[in-house]
């Protein structure tokens, strides 16, 4: 299998059509039977189910808010002084010295993830810098 991670409502969705199109039932113990109508049925309801959970209604968490805050203040930072280190940053922001360089490590990949800063090794430190346009 390739390293493309496959998720619930894709295997759920494969599986009703199998259902349908095989026209299979399953028998549960004792409890009866399921036909191929009842198994998509089932299956169409936990992908409804999955894609709920996910959306959470567009709102982030009060965690979420607030890293989006500390991810503004070392854009901030990046701005104003260039390529950085964690240490540097830090050092620039007295709000940003609280946090542990594990917790500002975590803002700067999230970061580096969405395309909005760019790291380099350079003797064993990672130095960031903002990419331009941002």
């Amino acid at each position: 299998m390739a390293n493309t991670k496959i998720f619930k409502r894709e295997i759920f969705s494969a599986l009703a059509d199998l259902a349908i199109s095989n026209g299979f039932s399953i028998s549960i113990d004792k409890k009866g039977t399921l036909s191929a109508e009842e198994i998509a049925d089932f299956l169409r309801h936990e992908i409804e189910l999955t894609q709920r959970k996910n959306t959470n209604g567009g709102k982030l968490t009060e965690k979420q808010v607030e890293n989006e805050r500390l991810k503004g203040i070392i854009l901030e930072v990046l701005k104003e002084n260039g390529t950085c280190t964690i240490e540097d940053i830090q050092r620039a922001s007295a709000e940003l010295k609280e946090y542990t360089n594990q917790k500002m490590s975590a803002l700067m990949k999230q970061l580096v993830d969405a395309g909005k800063v760019s790291k380099e090794l350079i003797k064993r430190k990672q130095h960031f810098t903002i990419v331009k346009g941002e």
